[in-house]
């Protein structure tokens, strides 16, 4: 039998999908609201890819020579450049320092930092494009994943999801987690009291529609 024409069927996950999949599985774990099914669902598979995930992360952390006088004087050079609020405190919004003119700042830092720490520099260019190789390669993960029900989901009286949002339900569902499409989606599902002509959520996945009955005429 011929087989040099067959199409080898692609299996696995890209470490680039997998480090996504499992930042959305922690924030629904770290979710006070959804069910004890849905955190059961999330919690098996955070403990299949938790290794590999590990392993990713301690490819992007390799120690480099002058890392922590390099770190040091970057975060001298942040602090003076950075914007300050009224207390003289450095403004910071999500995790992340504020600037005049970003490009400007970081373009100056790769400045400093290649003529200052050199072998640094070189080190972490070769580091960064070796994690960005990896992103791509895709690995098989025994038993990965374990399909949630979307009755694991909880609805609330006014018709959205709790515990979870669409765009995280997205992300699930385009790795596997969750099959076909959720049931309220089909025709079925719930009937409407009236045509709703409210804009649909900003999610990624529509949201549900309550189950109710039609209203007599």
């Amino acid at each position: 039998m011929n087989t040099e024409n067959i199409e080898k069927k692609e299996t696995g996950i890209t470490n680039a999908k997998l480090n996504n999949v499992a930042m959305v599985l922690n924030q629904i774990a770290a979710n006070p609201h959804g069910s004890a099914r849905l955190k059961w669902g999330v919690a098996l598979n955070l403990t299949k890819i938790e290794g590999p995930v590990m392993a990713l992360e301690k490819v992007a952390t390799i120690p480099l020579p002058d890392d922590k006088e390099w770190g040091e004087l970057r975060q001298a050079t942040i602090n003076e450049h950075c914007l300050k609020d009224d207390k003289g405190k450095p403004v910071i919004v999500g995790q992340t320092y504020q600037f005049d003119n970003n490009p400007a700042f970081h373009a100056m830092l790769d400045a400093i930092h290649r003529e200052k720490f050199p072998k640094n520099f070189k080190a972490k260019q070769e580091r960064d494009e070796n994690y960005k190789k990896l992103l791509d390669e895709k690995i098989d993960i025994a038993d990965f994943p374990y399909v949630i029900n979307y009755d694991f989901i909880e609805i609330d009286d006014q018709g959205s999801m709790r515990g979870i949002t669409g765009t995280q339900l997205f992300v699930l569902m385009s790795a596997g987690l969750f099959k076909g499409e959720p049931p309220w989606l089909a025709d079925d599902w719930g009937e409407d009291d009236e045509e709703d002509e409210d804009e649909p959520p900003p999610s990624s996945v529509p949201a549900p529609r309550r189950k109710t009955k039609r209203k007599r005429r």
